[in-house]
């Protein structure tokens, strides 16, 4: 094989590494971005409200006799954090971390939360108070969840939300029945976060890190490689 072919493919194998990389974007929600609509019933009265400074953040529906509490909970993410387009999105997920689990008082059911995206956010402005309600189901969180960090698939979701120019992409999350559990406000310093992985480290603006890819390190290796191969012909 000639050198200049060995050369070229040096050069053709490093530049995929390059392009292998990935940007990674985290955008937390803010205090004002999340918070708990509530309200309660019983014998001595009743009352609802919204905390915007809840701590933690809270899905639960409950009743033992006499006394009856529900509560749901909305957080929006600015979107206008990432500057990219929804076609360099490879992957995007919500995450937020689970505190623990409320016990209903009656059945205490499996499922002790839904979450919700809004397909229309066009109203949104950032406050979590809007309550917001989400139509598109992302996903439950069980009995069987872990405590701590939880991951949800969200990819075309936000692609579309992008796709649609929104400022701000909103969520909801409610209790189905006698069953409800606690996640992590943006007042703890664990702050529920959205994250956006782009195919090209150069894409998406914001705070971005690279993020090489497993094959990423090999490319570069094969490429150095070859260049190694080609100067020892040289010489």
């Amino acid at each position: 094989m000639g050198k200049k072919v060995l050369g070229l493919i040096a050069v053709f194998v490093l530049a995929g590494a390059v392009s292998a990389s990935a940007a990674v974007i985290n955008i937390p929600v803010t205090a004002a971005g999340d918070g708990t609509s509530w309200r309660y019933w019983g014998w001595f009265g009743s009352g609802s409200g919204f905390s915007a400074d809840a701590n933690p953040n809270e899905a639960r529906h409950s009743y033992w006799p006499g006394d009856g509490n529900e509560s749901a909970s909305y957080l929006q993410f600015q979107l206008s954090d990432f500057t990219g387009t929804a076609e360099q999105i490879s992957s995007a997920s919500f995450n937020f971390n689970v505190l623990g689990f409320i016990d209903g008082g009656q059945d205490n059911r499996d499922t002790k939360g839904n979450i919700y995206h809004a397909s229309n956010s066009s109203s949104a402005n950032g406050n979590a108070s809007q309550k917001l309600g989400g139509d598109q189901f992302v996903g439950s969180v069980t009995g069987s969840t872990a405590m701590g960090w939880n991951s949800f698939d969200i990819t075309s979701y936000l692609k579309n939300d992008v796709t649609s120019d929104y400022n701000w992409v909103a969520f909801s999350i409610s209790s189905p029945g006698y069953a409800g559990f606690s996640f992590s406000s943006a007042e703890s310093g664990n702050a529920a976060y959205l994250r956006i992985v782009t195919a090209d480290a150069t894409n998406g603006g914001g705070t971005t890190n690279a993020v090489p890819e497993p094959m990423t390190m090999s490319l570069f290796g094969l490429g150095g490689a070859a260049l190694a191969f080609v100067r020892r012909r040289i010489l």
